[in-house]
Formats: structure tokens, sequence, C-alpha cells
């Protein structure tokens, strides 16, 4: 995380009021498919939501997902544990 005023308001993961920080997601499958047709594009939207990528799919909804810090030390766990079992 980076240095930066938090925000107070309510962990997207444990709905607690808390000081919150973005969470910057550690990888990005719509960067690495770069530019593709939209059919190609449709199978990567269909793929993320089939492997149950929360992080992309945030990406894809333009979500930003604002964490306290016990949260964002999980979710940079969970979204490692992700990355390795769905490696591409």
């Amino acid at each position: 995380m980076e240095n930066q005023q938090p925000v107070e308001g309510r962990c997207v993961r444990c709905k607690q009021p808390r000081p919150l920080f973005p969470y910057k997601q550690l990888h990005n499958c719509i960067e690495i498919a770069g530019n593709v047709s939209l059919l190609e594009a449709a199978d990567w939207i269909s793929e993320i939501e089939l492997t149950d990528d929360r992080w992309c799919q945030a990406r894809l909804q333009r979500r930003e997902r604002l964490m306290c810090v016990p949260c964002h030390d999980s979710e940079a766990t969970d979204e490692e544990r992700h990355i390795q079992e769905h490696a591409l």
C-alpha cells in the first residue's frame, strides 16, 4: 500500500466501518489480453467470470475496491493464490 490519506467508510471485504485504502490488484488479465477482436474479448470476459476473478471483474465494472489494512493484506494473499491456481 502506498502512503496516502485513508477514506472513512465500510470495507468491501469485512463490512466494518474503518479507514479504507484502495486495493491495487497484483495481476491484470485485461492488459494481458491487449487489443483483441470483440469475440476474443467476450471469451476473456467469460473466462474471468468462470474463474471467479473478482479483481479483474472489479476492473471491468470500473469499481474501486476500498479495504481496511487487515483485509488489504488478506486480499493480496487470496489474489496470489488465485494467480497460482489459474496461471495463464
